[in-house]
């Protein structure tokens, strides 16, 4: 047995002399020559989401470590901090997979029941310079919202646009986002509230959560594309304004299977949709509702102080008061077909 095994048990100085020889003064002499452990301090790791993105999770390992050793080594932390936040993550890692074992595919059923958003890269410019499409999809209806373009937008940017199209379009029952931090912060929060809309976010890196967003981003791009190439038109920080919106139209004007041969434009500009907007009356019922089933659930769990545990007990009330109330249908993602990865 090694003194550090000895050690590690809290055995007295007797035992040790007893078992393996050794005087008090010995141990001691050799207790001074340990290095001293480098201190603890608070670090910001919010700043390195990029690096940890390229770590590959592993069931015992973790590739692409090196590389978040040499980042994070310049930062003063000791290879053993780094280590730990390696262990956690793979940790995370894992814990997340179990999550998304269970987690469904969610079809709406009816126009301005839910909205989705998200960003979309189209190009960088020679400077840099990255420019996004910024899309906002009604999932009953498949009808795409006017998009806006440049580069990302900020949180207050995010929650102007929310602001100008409720005010034009009326608002949905339900906001569909991602873990962005341009989407989830105090102003699109604010904006949420005051209409009364109920924020659903999706699961940590898991866009098939999010999945028909996802599929229009695609479309939105390659429509763009197809719109420049026959007006011969080029592609940048001028034209890709006009050109999404463009595309955002012709799609609009599709025919889709899911949607019975229908067009979106028709779907979402039908006299059904005045009927499905909720009153705020009825939004506050339902927040009250599903503020009543998230307790419940809250109170079943045993990681009430866990944020992560809190999200998802918060997405699953929400999913729970919706298919109850014939909002949406559930699928687990065995059962999803290519059909309903278009709603």
């Amino acid at each position: 047995m090694l003194i550090q095994d000895v050690i590690s048990k809290k055995s007295s100085f007797k035992e040790i002399k007893v078992s393996h020889g050794f005087g008090f003064k010995k141990l001691d002499r050799w207790r001074t020559w340990m290095p001293p452990q480098p201190d603890l301090f608070e670090f910001n790791w919010s700043e390195y989401l990029d690096i940890e993105r390229f770590l590959e999770h592993k069931i015992k390992r973790t590739h692409g470590s090196k590389k978040f050793h040499e980042a994070l080594k310049a930062e003063g932390l000791s290879q053993r901090q780094i280590q730990e936040r390696i262990n956690e993550l793979r940790e995370e890692h894992h814990e997340e997979q179990k999550t998304r074992e269970n987690l469904k595919v969610v079809k709406w059923h009816e126009s301005m029941h839910c909205w989705a958003m998200d960003d979309t890269h189209k190009f960088t410019t020679q400077n840099g310079t990255k420019y996004w499409v910024h899309n906002i999809k009604d999932l009953g209806s498949q009808y795409l919202l006017p998009p806006i373009t440049g580069p990302i937008k900020t949180g207050e940017e995010v929650a102007q646009n929310l602001k100008k199209l409720f005010d034009r379009f009326g608002a949905p029952f339900v906001l569909k986002r991602d873990n962005g931090a341009n989407f989830c912060n105090q102003y699109v929060d604010q904006v949420l509230a005051e209409y009364g809309v109920i924020a659903l976010t999706s699961p940590p890196y898991y866009s098939k959560y999010n999945g028909s967003i996802e599929q229009s981003n695609n479309q939105l791009k390659k429509q763009i594309d197809d719109i420049a190439q026959k007006h011969d038109c080029p592609i940048n920080c001028r034209t890709l304004s006009i050109l999404a919106c463009l595309a955002a139209h012709e799609e609009n004007c599709k025919e889709k299977r899911s949607l019975g041969r229908r067009e979106p434009n028709s779907v979402f500009f039908s006299s059904f949709r005045k009927i499905n907007i909720k009153t705020q009356k009825q939004r506050q019922e339902a927040i009250t509702a599903i503020q009543k089933i998230e307790n419940k659930l809250l109170n079943e769990s045993q990681n009430h102080s866990d944020k992560k545990a809190k999200n998802t007990v918060k997405r699953k009330a929400i999913e729970t008061f919706l298919e109850n109330n014939g909002y949406i249908t559930t699928y687990k993602e065995e059962q999803l077909s290519t059909l309903l990865c278009a709603n």
